[in-house]
């Protein structure tokens, strides 16, 4: 387990951490064999959060960015995964409320 000092799990993880920490081994692949898309890579992020963690994420934004990145990897569900999608909406959300906060303009179909 990564030592946090009750910050939560941290967000940000060399490449070599990531491997250490996140990479699916032969026991995980048994529990998510039966799964498929979405509910694949959902699965196995808690599965890898429970075991550094002891817990479940609250929220999604708990699961550091690089380890659903690298998961999605694995599973091969990286650029079409809904779950993926979802997390880079929120990302370019507050990026777009940054600007506006500095003074930037919306892009018109922009909510």
């Amino acid at each position: 387990m990564i030592e946090t000092n009750g910050a939560g799990v941290r967000q940000e993880w060399s490449p070599e951490e990531l491997l250490a920490n996140w990479t699916l081994v032969d026991g995980d692949w048994d529990l998510v064999a039966n799964k498929s898309g979405t509910t694949r890579l959902g699965f196995s992020l808690f599965l890898k959060f429970f075991e550094l963690e002891g817990r479940f994420p609250d929220v999604l934004e708990e699961v550091p960015p690089a380890a659903v990145e690298y998961v999605a990897d694995l599973v091969r569900r990286r650029r079409q995964d809904p779950l993926l999608r979802r997390r880079r909406r929120r990302a370019d959300g507050r990026r777009g409320a940054q600007g506006l906060a500095r003074g930037g303009r919306r892009r018109q179909g922009q909510g």
